[in-house]
């Protein structure tokens, strides 16, 4: 947008400097065609120029102030000359700037190279001067604004609307006239119908504008030849008072008439010089016109690849804001499950400190289940002796059958209560140790399923939580078959199917 704003301006400084050269080339050629008209009308009052210069001389410039415009330079040109070729080129005074007419009758006398150098010159000196007015105005302007300002001092939004709107005319001006400058004619077969159109119309309005401005001008010169008639004839009476001699006025005519050829050879010249001028002008600023395209085609495609640059830059941006998200969420994920993680590792530690407790119940059931199995040794080895007693008692109450009866009853008596004592004794004891063996071992039996129970139930727990976990990650464990089996296997444990 900058290099197309940029381009802008330089065109339209490029117009505005285009523009003051052709409007002083337009403004010479203008004079030189209003001076051929003059001629022309006046063709056959020219014939007394000494008496009417003389006159014209010696009237004041206050009387005909009013008519004088840019064509009148030319006419005191030729009146000038009329006295004589000694006399310094004529000037043109008014109230704000002072023209210089340079004499053209020294062209006759100089090569190429130096009609032309005079000529640049010349065309130099217009340029300054015409820049110096330009400058003068412009500072009268200012400060008529500012005097402006100040009186209207409160509506300042309402001259700004209208700055506003002259400075946009003055612009869309400005590069209608470069435009109609910068145009060549080779192109002109190129160019579309509507716009060939548009122009066409700006260029009807352009001479329309002209056109009034030359009838005006055309009105002006009518009434100022009026004038000069009024002014011949009076000469021509006093002429015919003083009755010249007719050798005298046509020597003048001769001399006016050869002035006027030479003056028309200069203004050939001059238009020769002009147009070739003008074409090289307009040749080196269609040179720059084109430059400038190429300059601004190659800007506009280094703004289209950096715009693709920036678009393919926002699409990856975006794509990387879509994946932070994603990550973001998955890490939002990561750290609950982790948390979950961290509360099922605080409860298997707190199950392995359960089962530690319940491995040293086992190990203290184990200590009491060896001293029973060594108390039970024992109650063994006593039951074995006393089954040896019984077996001796046996042997030996045989033998007191075999002895008479009055011993052996004797003998039985004594023996048989000892042995009865002993047996009961002995019955009692094994009887005795044999329930509390029963005991302990079913409460053995029954504490250790208990705690075999707990730890199965806890252990199904932990397992049972570690599924939940593995199973968010299904997808990712999809890659393992291992882990997949695993996860089955645990499946059908937790709903109690066989494995």
């Amino acid at each position: 947008m900058e290099a197309a704003a940029d381009l802008r301006n330089m065109h339209v400084q490029m117009a505005q400097f285009i523009h003051i050269p052709l409007a002083l080339v337009g403004t010479w050629q203008a004079g030189c065609v209003q001076l051929d008209r003059r001629f022309a009308l006046r063709g056959e009052q020219l014939v007394e120029p000494p008496v009417v210069s003389a006159r014209l001389a010696s009237e004041p410039a206050t009387h005909h102030h009013h008519h004088r415009s840019h064509g009148s330079l030319e006419d005191e040109t030729i009146i000038a000359k009329t006295e004589g070729d000694s006399e310094p080129p004529v000037t043109e005074k008014s109230s704000e700037s002072t023209l210089e007419i340079p004499d053209f009758s020294l062209l006759k006398h100089m090569h190429g190279e130096e009609i032309t150098s005079f000529l640049r010159t010349e065309w130099l000196k217009l340029r300054r001067q015409h820049e110096s007015e330009l400058h003068e105005k412009t500072e009268e302007l200012f400060r008529v604004k500012r005097e402006h300002a100040k009186e209207k001092a409160s509506l300042p939004l309402k001259k700004e609307r209208e700055l506003e709107l002259h400075r946009s005319k003055l612009l869309q001006t400005i590069a209608r006239l470069g435009e109609i400058a910068s145009r060549k004619e080779e192109s002109c077969s190129d160019c579309n119908e509507d716009e060939e159109m548009c122009r066409l119309k700006d260029r009807i309005g352009v001479l329309l504008q002209e056109n009034n401005r030359l009838r005006g001008l055309l009105a002006d010169k009518k009434q100022e030849v009026k004038h000069l008639s009024l002014q011949v004839s009076d000469s021509r009476s006093k002429i015919a008072q003083y009755s010249l001699p007719e050798s005298k006025l046509s020597n003048n005519c001769e001399k006016l008439r050869a002035e006027l050829e030479d003056f028309k050879i200069e203004r050939h010249l001059n238009d020769l010089l002009d147009s070739s001028v003008f074409r090289e002008v307009c040749h080196n600023y269609e040179d720059q016109i084109c430059d400038l395209d190429q300059q601004g085609s190659f800007l506009r495609d280094l703004l289209d690849e950096k715009e693709d640059q920036l678009s393919i830059m926002y699409e990856d941006r975006q794509k990387l804001k879509h994946e932070n998200d994603q990550l973001v969420s998955i890490a939002g994920s990561i750290i609950q499950h982790h948390d979950q993680a961290n509360l099922v590792h605080d409860e298997l530690m707190i199950y392995k400190e359960k089962l530690c407790e319940q491995e040293l119940l086992i190990l203290e059931s184990k200590g009491e289940y060896n001293s029973m199995k060594r108390c039970l040794y024992e109650a063994m080895q006593q039951i074995q002796k006393a089954k040896e007693q019984n077996a001796s008692l046996d042997a030996t109450i045989r033998e007191m059958k075999k002895t008479p009866g009055q011993s052996i009853g004797s003998h039985w008596g004594q023996t048989g209560e000892f042995d009865l004592a002993s047996m009961e004794k002995l019955s009692k004891t094994y009887s005795d140790f044999e329930n509390r063996l029963v005991e302990t071992m079913k409460r053995n039996e029954t504490r250790c399923v208990d705690i075999l129970g707990d730890e199965v139930d806890t252990l199904l727990s932990v397992l049972g939580k570690i599924y939940i976990a593995l199973d968010h990650y299904s997808p990712v464990l999809k890659h393992y078959p291992g882990v997949t089996e695993i996860l089955m296997l645990v499946q059908k444990v937790l709903k109690g199917e066989s494995v």
